[in-house]
């Protein structure tokens, strides 16, 4: 292999993403009874986090905590409305994504901040969600102790027979690492393009080098 296919074939390498090693949090190995979720489930502690399952209450029809499950039955949500909390468990942990949605209310502003040990976030971001679908919110934070959601605004959506900020979330996805993006093929191009010309380089040197050498 020359050197030019082996460094082309190093930065490939590198750019791809690493197999993927993510947890994605279903919620639906637990009781979904709106009972708090367990500390340790994922490997994180939570706090005013509890799952549910709403069956087939119609209490519940047309609500997020219907419409927000993106897999299986049961869901997580913030209890009572509170302001709820994910901790690191045994060492820092990545949020990479998750599925949002109103349980009540349409034009819910949720904000999720990230920790990383100190007191200020050192991530943020807000976004608006509704109860007839589940919005698929990406963050790719790393090494964090703590993230905070908090949700607040919005209005009752029409037909419902309950109202609240309460948020639904489902499919959060934990621990996968994050990547460099796989350049376009453009860019590869373009770096191909560069390796050679840094060989044609490399080989006018050499031969300037053995002329001299011969003289």
């Amino acid at each position: 292999m020359n050197g030019f296919l082996g460094a082309a074939l190093a930065v490939a390498a590198f750019a791809l993403p690493a197999a993927a090693g993510a947890t994605t949090l279903t919620f639906d190995t637990l009781a979904g009874d709106e009972s708090s979720i367990p500390n340790g489930y994922g490997g994180l502690n939570w706090t005013n986090m509890g799952s549910f399952n709403p069956a087939n209450d119609t209490y519940y029809s047309g609500s997020g905590y219907v419409n927000g499950r993106v897999s299986g039955s049961i869901a997580a949500f913030n209890r009572f409305s509170y302001v709820a909390m994910v901790l690191q468990g045994a060492s820092p942990f990545t949020l990479n994504d998750g599925y949002f949605t109103g349980a009540w209310r349409n034009g819910l502003n949720i904000t999720v901040e990230g920790f990383t040990g100190g007191t200020l976030a050192a991530f943020t971001k807000s976004f608006t969600v509704g109860v007839s679908t589940a919005s698929l919110q990406t963050f790719n934070w790393t090494g964090l102790s703590s993230v905070r959601f908090t949700s607040t605004g919005g209005s009752r959506a029409s037909g419902l027979r309950a109202d609240g900020t309460q948020f639904v979330l489902d499919n959060l996805r934990v621990n996968e690492a994050v990547t460099a993006a796989v350049p376009e093929p453009a860019t590869w191009g373009m770096m191909i393009l560069g390796f050679g010309a840094i060989g044609a380089a490399a080989r006018r040197r050499r031969a300037r080098g053995t002329l001299a050498n011969a003289a």
